[in-house]
């Protein structure tokens, strides 16, 4: 059974066990569901949800951490209420919090929105001295095709960076201009950590805003949030370009449910009778 869309068995994602996915470990002996996802799907980016529904305040739990940990390794995005801002790191699921401290996330965390994928290190270089500016320049050189969404991490000592998160929100939900209206922003010097986050192809912007977007993690997990600004003093980048995608929608959600046409009780229309004419020729 394929954890990401069954088509024999169409069920709500949000309803459908992540746990039946175990039935391949059993056939594949001692390999755990992650590995035997990233061996099936090693280049797969994974979008839960669409950018249209959640910039207009769709921030419920559709999906949880749980769950997301199958699908890769490497990722960003939110939890829910819009509370705080979402790190996937070498596996593990951390959430900054509006005054850029780190918490890792429960399992069964809610989340409506992530980006997340394996990341396999296809390419790296190492990098010094570099402003954010150029640190994007030296990505679009080396990307080559704008066809693909990359996931992007550099491991790197930062003079200084600057991320923001932002409060929790209540229902009925805002829409993301609203919500961003009360974010904090942080400055960090002299700290080292993680950048995480994706270049995605302008064709993705349904699912995705295009660009860059990036999230921080620092090295001692301690501090982090969702990048503004920084500059580098040294440090290595990976990419991974990411060929296949596989797009998660809400189903329990109205808004993305198939509506009766006639009502639940509709019975099936009886045969019209035919026009004299055709009655004539038969």
């Amino acid at each position: 059974m394929d954890p990401y869309w069954n088509q024999q068995n169409p069920e709500p994602f949000h309803r459908r066990p992540m746990l039946l996915a175990l039935f391949l470990t059993l056939a594949a002996g001692c390999q755990s569901v992650q590995e035997v996802n990233r061996t099936r799907h090693p280049d797969t980016l994974v979008h839960l949800n669409t950018w249209s529904a959640f910039s207009e305040g769709d921030y419920a739990p559709h999906w949880t951490v749980d769950q997301v940990q199958l699908m890769g390794d490497h990722g960003l995005g939110t939890f829910e209420g819009l509370d705080g801002e979402m790190i996937i790191y070498s596996g593990r699921v951390y959430r900054a919090a509006l005054d850029g401290s780190i918490s890792e996330m429960a399992p069964t965390s809610g989340i409506p929105y992530a980006a997340v994928t394996w990341l396999n290190g296809d390419r790296y270089y190492d990098i010094e001295d570099m402003s954010k500016t150029l640190f994007l320049r030296g990505i679009e050189l080396r990307r080559g095709t704008d066809q693909y969404p990359i996931a992007i991490e550099g491991n790197l000592l930062f003079d200084w960076i600057v991320t923001r998160s932002v409060p929790a929100q209540a229902q009925p939900y805002p829409d993301l201009t609203t919500a961003l209206a009360g974010q904090q922003v942080q400055t960090n010097t002299l700290i080292a950590g993680a950048l995480i986050g994706f270049y995605m192809p302008a064709y993705m912007d349904r699912f995705h805003p295009p660009g860059f977007h990036f999230h921080f993690l620092s090295a001692d997990h301690q501090r982090g949030g969702h990048v503004l600004d920084f500059h580098v003093r040294q440090g290595r980048v990976t990419l991974d370009p990411s060929p296949e995608l596989y797009l998660l929608v809400p189903t329990n959600q109205p808004a993305f449910r198939f509506q009766p046409m006639d009502g639940p009780k509709a019975k099936p229309p009886k045969p019209r009778p035919l026009a004299p004419a055709l009655q004539r020729e038969r």
